[in-house]
């Protein structure tokens, strides 16, 4: 990871590709670290109750806030300022709430399929599940899986690596900000989604919105997910198989609506790419794009 506080000097409270490359890299790495001593922790000490699961999501947090604490500390002095975030546009406010309709309702529907597939093809991929319902684990869910982790991998996807990849080149920064999004969570079973996900975030992010408003939907996401998981046992639309293909047609809709809605809000996105700028993004960040892949390969293989 080189020159951490080296990074071009921005005056529009952006991060250089070099720092934004290098604060990926070293939350990945702290990621690692801190997963492995959890882990030997649990081992030695034999600690097995409902909040050891929970607890599982702390690592990556502290990972993304030890990444900036470090830049901090290496000479970033305007770290933190650089995460204040911009007023987000009318329309980027409006099309954020259609897009989340369409990926909460619509196009996670469709990564279903994904995910039967990849468990009759790979024995070791299998779907997350989580300790029995009650009142106390509810809240440990809500909290260290949809609130914590929601708001450091927004800073750190939606904001630092962002800015980054805006350096190279906008079109370039919504495809590759989802593809780095997609591999942070090192999941096989939700990579589709994690990507369009990540994907979509970066285009309200870039076409006037800002990581508040994706941190935001973000929250809804994990929160639905949670709530399904937890409370409505009964999917409603088991009892009406009709509405078991509108409600995810509606919700692709609302998903492409604000997908329009984003295209006419503003200039047009950059697409030249700016190969420096490239080069110094892929030589910062090659450390924790390198780690993310293998540990998502070997979750394939198991």
């Amino acid at each position: 990871m080189n020159n951490l506080s080296n990074g071009n000097k921005k005056t529009n409270l952006e991060f250089s590709a070099s720092n934004a490359g290098n604060v990926f890299s070293l939350a990945v790495v702290f990621l690692l670290v801190f997963s492995l001593f959890w882990s030997i922790l649990i081992k030695v000490f034999k600690i097995d109750t409902d909040f050891v699961y929970f607890a599982n999501y702390i690592p990556a947090p502290l990972a993304v806030i030890c990444a900036l604490l470090t830049l901090y500390l290496r000479g970033n002095k305007d770290c933190f300022k650089l995460l204040k975030p911009t007023k987000p546009s009318k329309n980027a406010i409006l099309a954020t709430v259609l897009i989340t309709l369409g990926l909460v309702f619509g196009v996670s529907k469709i990564n279903e399929y994904f995910m039967i597939y990849m468990q009759v093809f790979f024995d070791a991929v299998t779907p997350p599940t989580m300790p029995n319902f009650s009142p106390l684990n509810l809240v440990f869910a809500i909290i260290f899986i949809c609130i914590i982790p929601t708001i450091t991998e927004e800073i750190l996807m939606r904001k630092v690596v962002l800015d980054g990849l805006k350096e190279v080149g906008e079109v370039f920064a919504v495809f590759a900000g989802g593809f780095i999004f997609a591999i942070f969570h090192m999941s096989p079973l939700q990579t589709i989604y994690q990507f369009i996900v990540g994907c979509a975030f970066s285009y309200i992010v870039i076409k006037g919105g800002n990581y508040l408003v994706t941190m935001v939907a973000h929250l809804f996401n994990n929160l639905y997910i949670i709530l399904n998981y937890y409370i409505f046992k009964i999917n409603i639309i088991n009892y009406c198989s009709i509405l078991e293909v509108v409600i995810p047609l509606l919700a692709i809709g609302c998903f492409i609506a604000g997908i329009i809605v984003l295209a006419k809000n503003g200039k047009k996105l950059e697409e030249n790419i700016n190969k420096e700028k490239l080069i110094e993004f892929l030589i910062s960040s090659a450390i924790g794009i390198i780690i993310c892949i293998s540990m998502w390969v070997s979750s394939m293989v198991g």
